[in-house]
């Protein structure tokens, strides 16, 4: 059996577009995580995850919202500087 060698350069680019394509599952992922988080125990209250899921799918919609992205990206960010020391997901 004969192996082949692969480019470095072909790999590279394909770990590139992998990547890009999994920044939207991790920030779901991310974002599901805050929601948990974030939740008010108390009955009557809206599911967090609904309003996060939400604006995901907005974001998802209209790529060109920055403010919108920016306010999901705060999200996560506030969960990774929040009191339980969760590190979400990086890609890296």
């Amino acid at each position: 059996m004969r192996l082949t060698k692969t480019p470095y350069e072909m790999l590279a680019q394909k770990l590139a577009v992998t990547e890009g394509q999994m920044a939207d599952l991790r920030l779901a992922g991310d974002l599901t995580v805050a929601a948990f988080f974030s939740a008010d125990k108390a009955e009557g209250t809206r599911d967090p995850t609904q309003g996060l899921a939400e604006k995901f799918r907005r974001a998802q919609e209209r790529v060109t919202d920055l403010e919108l992205d920016e306010e999901l990206q705060r999200t996560v960010f506030a969960l990774k500087a929040g009191p339980r020391e969760f590190a979400p997901s990086t890609g890296n």
